[in-house]
């Protein structure tokens, strides 16, 4: 069973570098064109700019899967 959490953060770099550098960590989907976390926090920061009085601007969601599960990972 795939159990979710969701994190709100203040940092798109903050947490992109987080994400992308962890051991075991996999980006499994994305429409976005950066490849690494500065491009990436560039292109969030542009949306961001439509709504910038939002108290929180990153949305993290970790899946934690069972050992039979398994997801692909997306090409970066």
């Amino acid at each position: 069973m795939m159990i979710g959490k969701i994190i709100k953060g203040k940092s798109f770099q903050g947490c992109l570098s987080y994400v992308m550098g962890k051991t075991g960590a996999a980006v499994v989907g994305m429409n976005m064109d950066g490849k690494d976390p500065y491009s990436l926090a560039n292109e969030f920061s542009l949306s961001w700019q439509l709504r910038p009085k939002l108290n929180y601007k990153v949305c993290h969601v970790i899946l934690s899967l069972s050992p039979e599960e398994h997801l692909t990972p997306f090409p970066l």
